[in-house]
């Protein structure tokens, strides 16, 4: 187990202005092994026994979410054990987990939310930097929990998806690639390999598209001091968590790519996390439709991300800074105060 505090966690909360530490908390599996449901289910149930037992877990200490290599049936076990333990005791106890089903008391709007939100901060950002360009072309590294959304919904926000890979390769078509067509595809394959109507590419390949923005939406460290050099995007939108490297950033920098942190881009999962933690703790489950649950969701998750991208942008401009360095100050300005107000810290 590895447990603890994640300074960009607590960083992308207090863009967001949401009242969470940034705790941080996975399992270390071995690279490569393929593990099944049984066994997710096993860990996950060992997890919330372990957490438990030194009262590091619950809705009011710590609530998980799902992150790289998990998904809903991983938070709706910890949901289900967490209320097994605790089944005597009055209060919900289903905020223990966020980004369950729906089935499972999850809230309808989480599984795109990641990729939705960042799509609405890098169209604002664009906005903002005046960028009059009608039609965006980006390229999204990764396909899963985050780039598998943001793929699903780049028309939606003015976007044209010319290439997409995950671990084991891609696809790139220059005049657009049809995002039904791709998407049904990878549904029934599990992978791009043998997609007619784009050219194949390697994993690595996607990081040197020609193209208005690069997401990297995968792993982190996948612009480095060896990688960042071949980026002919104009802007980087970080979907992915610590994607590019101290080197990696210089790099683009002094290239001129301007780069939209993932403390900001990224936040729209932990946004609508939080809008799920707070039902359940006092519901249990959303008490209207799901579809109007989900419409008020992606309402909130605009709104949020639409003002603090306009708040990073501003302070950028007025401060003279990168957009990462901005959004860094825009969080330590209203975590500061609340941290001094807690008695958590003397300045």
């Amino acid at each position: 187990m590895i447990e603890g505090l994640s300074m960009d966690m607590t960083i992308k909360q207090a863009i967001a202005s949401l009242p969470l530490g940034g705790g941080k908390a996975g399992i270390c599996l071995e690279k490569g092994f393929h593990y099944t449901l049984q066994d997710h289910a096993r860990m996950n149930k060992a997890f919330v026994i372990e957490f438990d037992k030194v009262n590091m877990l619950g809705p009011r200490i710590y609530s998980t979410a799902s992150d790289l290599g998990t998904s809903e049936f991983d938070c709706d076990i910890i949901a289900k054990e967490y209320v097994a333990v605790h089944e005597t005791e009055l209060g919900s106890k289903r905020g223990v987990a966020t980004g369950k089903s729906v089935e499972e008391f999850g809230n309808p709007a989480r599984k795109k939310a990641t990729g939705r939100g960042g799509l609405i901060a890098a169209r604002k950002m664009l906005s903002l930097l005046g960028d009059k360009e009608s039609e965006r072309t980006i390229a999204i590294d990764g396909f899963g929990n985050v780039g598998q959304p943001c793929f699903e919904l780049a028309l939606e926000y003015g976007f044209k998806p010319v290439a997409v890979s995950n671990i084991d390769g891609g696809l790139h078509n220059p005049h657009g690639l049809d995002v039904e067509k791709v998407l049904n595809y990878f549904r029934e394959h599990k992978t791009f390999d043998g997609y007619k109507e784009a050219d194949a590419i390697a994993n690595e390949e996607i990081l040197s598209i020609q193209c208005d923005i690069l997401f990297p939406a995968s792993t982190e460290n996948r612009l480095t001091a060896r990688t960042a050099g071949g980026v002919r995007a104009r802007f980087v939108g970080e979907l992915a968590n610590g994607p590019t490297t101290e080197e990696g950033e210089r790099i683009l920098l002094d290239n001129g790519v301007i780069i939209f942190p993932d403390v900001l881009l990224n936040a729209g999962g932990v946004i609508i996390s939080w809008r799920e933690l707070n039902v359940n703790k006092e519901h249990d489950r959303h008490l209207v439709e799901t579809s109007e649950e989900e419409a008020t969701s992606n309402a909130l998750l605009q709104n949020i991300m639409r003002f603090n991208t306009e708040k990073v942008f501003e302070t950028a401009v007025k401060e003279h800074l990168n957009m990462r360095d901005a959004a860094w100050h825009v969080a330590l300005s209203r975590l500061v105060p609340r941290l001094q107000k807690k008695h958590l810290l003397y300045l």
